[in-house]
């Protein structure tokens, strides 16, 4: 994981004007994106660095006692962090659109994920996609006047465009989940351009419009800043789980210039001094 922040001393950009309170499409849909990231399994990896047998999703809901299993959860952050994340994309595992919450015990089926995600965005109010589309436009990208417009910037790919028309009649009975998840990435995000739009709108207001944001003047001293700025997912999994390494950038995976180190290498994965934090 890159650091907290990037750079030296204090920021100076935070604007009053700006509203840093979560907005509906963000908490409704756009924040939503990484449910077609969830994977079918999860991978465990132990200790040696050994594949062990995955554990079906499913297998997991309303298990919480399998956390008490002999280095259950060490394994499972092993297998999570050296295997690669799944594509986000118009899928999702079966796990979570027929499994979910599943109890073998009452019914051998379980819930909708994206049933729910649809319809939470219908009972929030949120509009359609259409609508973003016209909010974020950008150069060809923007607000189409008929579902076959969708395909004119290329971030709706025809088959996806199938999809739609064999369920919506209108372009702006989309749902704003249904359409932005179908769009195809933008440039070097991992979202298509609706999404991208509201997330990076959201997490500038929440920095930007936060006077109480950590890098302000008045909340921490430069020298605790500078240790703040120390922190990483990495120290924070090798300090409070039983791993003996892990890679400095524990969201990508080990490989090359990340690959795995000691926990007790404080140079690779610098740890916080926190005496400078005493009153």
């Amino acid at each position: 994981m890159f650091p907290l922040s990037e750079g030296s001393g204090y920021k100076l950009d935070y604007d009053r004007n700006l509203d840093p309170r979560i907005t509906n499409e963000f908490a409704g849909a756009a924040f939503r994106f990484g449910h077609s990231m969830i994977k079918s399994a999860l991978a465990q990896t132990n200790n040696f660095g050994r594949s062990l047998r995955a554990v079906d999703l499913r297998s997991t809901f309303n298990r919480p006692n399998m956390i008490q299993g002999q280095n259950f959860l060490e394994d499972t952050l092993r297998g999570a962090t050296r295997s690669p994340a799944a594509a986000r994309d118009g899928t999702f595992s079966e796990e979570v659109i027929n499994h979910l919450f599943q109890d073998e015990s009452v019914d051998p089926g379980g819930l909708d994920l994206m049933s729910f995600n649809i319809q939470r965005g219908r009972e929030r109010g949120i509009p359609g996609y259409n609508r973003y589309r016209k909010v974020c436009s950008s150069g060809r990208f923007k607000e189409a006047r008929t579902i076959d417009d969708l395909v004119s910037d290329g971030y709706i790919k025809p088959d996806a465009l199938r999809r739609l028309k064999s369920i919506y009649d209108h372009v702006d009975d989309i749902d704003l989940f249904v359409g932005a998840m179908l769009e195809t990435k933008h440039r070097d995000s991992v979202l298509g351009p609706t999404f991208k739009c509201i997330v990076g709108d959201q997490f500038q207001r929440l920095k930007r419009g936060d006077r109480f944001w950590y890098e302000n003047p008045g909340e921490f001293t430069l020298a605790q800043l500078n240790e703040i700025r120390k922190s990483s997912q990495a120290r924070v999994m090798c300090n409070n789980f039983k791993l003996t390494q892990m890679q400095p950038m524990a969201f990508r995976t080990n490989i090359g210039l990340n690959s795995l180190v000691d926990c007790s290498d404080t140079i690779s994965i610098p740890q916080m001094n926190l005496e400078v934090f005493r009153e």
